[in-house]
């Protein structure tokens, strides 16, 4: 069975880098909010969301799809978004394999927005690795632009193929 990921509203570990970088989780909040961006004039940026460490745990090499999905809450025809998924260390952050990125969607209008990922293979997931989105958001405009995000909201998610956590003892 698929695992769902929501995108939360608090803060990862790795919050240094990027336009934000917010926690994957398995449960949302009790209430909906939003995460706002900037994006500078005429550049590309990258933000992220990822699992906590154990997450999803050594399953094996699980191949599959990847559903992400993004409420838009503020649009902005200015901006396009696309996205790619990773299997990244959860001690250093460090991006072990990754898949191609989605083509990108206009942000012009609210509500969600889907990328999908066919039959991506991150390898084997070790017992600290970690499973990181990341939004690619390109600006067309001249000046800065805002995008928004729904979280800890059931339409800002990701599907994964992963199934229960596996730990393994050593």
């Amino acid at each position: 069975m698929a695992r769902r990921y929501y995108l939360s509203a608090t803060n990862s570990p790795f919050a240094a880098i990027g336009d934000f970088y917010k926690k994957l989780t398995q449960n949302i909040a009790s209430s909906s909010s939003t995460t706002s961006f900037s994006i500078t004039g005429a550049v590309t940026e990258n933000s992220f969301s990822a699992t906590e460490p154990l997450h999803p745990g050594t399953a094996g090499n699980v191949t599959g799809d990847y559903i992400v999905t993004v409420d838009v809450t503020t649009a902005n025809a200015n901006i396009f978004l696309s996205v790619f998924v990773s299997r990244i260390d959860g001690v250093f952050g460090d991006v072990q394999t990754s898949s191609s990125t989605t083509a990108e969607q206009q942000m012009s209008t609210t509500g969600q927005k889907t990328f999908t990922l066919s039959a991506v293979n991150l390898g084997t997931f070790g017992s600290n690795d970690q499973f990181r989105i990341t939004y690619v958001a390109r600006n067309i405009a001249k000046g800065a632009q805002v995008l928004a995000f729904a979280t800890d909201d059931l339409d800002s998610s990701v599907l994964t193929p992963f199934t229960s956590r596996v730990f393994v003892v050593t």
